[in-house]
């Protein structure tokens, strides 16, 4: 919540007080004037909808006077997307990777990406898009990443920072793709023809349990 305050010399005779907010008059109990002429506004639950120029105006038969002030409203960041996108999303190398939230803030929030700490920029096969208004503060941010590799699994977080404070949404992902070849591939015994070997698993799995 918020309060606006002016203080008239009401004059001789006593000057009626309005308050107008734009273009339009405001009434009822959010305004109040005092005899020694205060005027106190009260802005209840502020929203978006409250920033305007508020402007106080008192007139009797001497004349006019009036005072204003311009109301801004500020709103923390906050970050929403699908719930199909916030689930572990499995997708084959090669193909591409959308991801897309809803932003909001006042002022606007900066944004930025990373893919497991590492900022993401447009460049190459990545692409990052912002479409924010200024008005409503709000909009989307969108990351496209073209021919997935299996380097590019892991956890991406859009974060966004503004005056009020910062928020962040993180999506993972995971990229099918063939495995890595086994690890310490050793001979164990040989008899004859016969020969033992062993190996350790590869450090990539391709996205998917080794089965043979």
């Amino acid at each position: 919540s918020g309060v606006l305050e002016c203080v008239f010399a009401l004059g001789h005779p006593a000057a009626d007080v309005s308050v107008s907010k734009g273009q339009q008059t405001l009434r009822g109990s959010r305004v109040q004037v005092q005899k020694n002429g205060e005027v106190r506004v009260t802005l209840d639950a502020v929203k978006l909808a409250d920033a305007a120029v508020y402007t106080c105006i008192a007139v009797n038969a001497s004349g006019r006077a009036e005072t204003s002030c311009r109301v801004t409203v500020m709103e923390k960041p906050s970050l929403k997307t699908e719930p199909r996108l916030q689930a572990l999303q499995s997708l084959r190398a090669g193909s591409t990777l959308s991801l897309v939230a809803e932003v909001r803030g006042l002022p606007l929030p900066q944004l930025t990406w990373q893919c497991n700490d590492t900022s993401l920029v447009s460049s190459g096969r990545e692409s990052v898009t912002e479409d924010l208004m200024a008005e409503t503060g709000s909009g989307t941010a969108v990351l496209t990443l073209q021919r997935l590799a299996a380097e590019d699994r892991g956890t991406y977080t859009l974060k966004a920072v503004n005056d009020v404070g910062e928020a962040s949404l993180s999506f993972q992902v995971k990229v099918k793709d063939v495995p890595q070849a086994p690890a310490v591939f050793q001979i164990e015994r040989s008899a004859g023809e016969r020969v033992q070997v062993s190996w350790q698993p590869p450090q990539f799995d391709g996205g998917a349990a080794i089965t043979n």
